[in-house]
């Protein structure tokens, strides 16, 4: 998983201001279940990147403006054994809150594109974004190929002037 800001360039080409990049070798460290999530924003632990497979403890504060921006999918996911990968992007109170059931598998007409059409999310106590994985029919431990990567603009509205 690799989570960065991005460049002046890539702010304006984007429209966004951090990228979170998955691949499968962070899907398939979700283990042996058919489900599993990785945070995508952010991505850190005390600023740091975890281990592949685990995600970070890092939250976004209150008082933020969240939207998701796009979501690219590089290369199609692989796997021998399961019929499909989906992926959204959400919170813990709703799992597709920045971003509805897309599909990632290769042979299961794979997105390469989505657009965010939703509105901003404001941040009221601070918490962690994820992507939430599921596959059909075999464990995410079976992913041998696939990337993606996720573009969010953040916003904090704590800083805006008050008069």
């Amino acid at each position: 998983m690799k989570f960065r800001l991005l460049s002046d360039t890539e702010r304006k080409l984007y429209q966004a201001e951090v990228m979170a990049q998955f691949d499968y070798t962070d899907v398939a460290a979700l283990g042996a279940a058919t489900t599993g999530n990785l945070s995508v924003v952010p991505a850190t632990t005390n600023g740091a990147m975890p281990a592949a497979g685990t995600s970070g403890t890092d939250t976004v504060p209150a008082g933020t403006a969240i939207k998701f921006k796009a979501l690219i999918v590089d290369t199609a996911f692989v796997s021998g054994s399961a019929a499909g990968l989906a992926v959204t992007i959400g919170d813990a109170g709703s799992a597709n809150r920045l971003m509805a059931s897309s599909q990632l598998q290769s042979g299961q007409t794979p997105v390469t594109y989505v657009v965010g059409i939703t509105n901003e999310f404001v941040v009221t106590t601070a918490q962690t974004f994820n992507a939430y994985f599921t596959s059909t029919t075999a464990n995410l431990s079976t992913f041998t190929a696939g990337s993606a990567r996720a573009f969010f603009s953040l916003r904090d509205l704590t800083q805006l002037p008050t008069s």
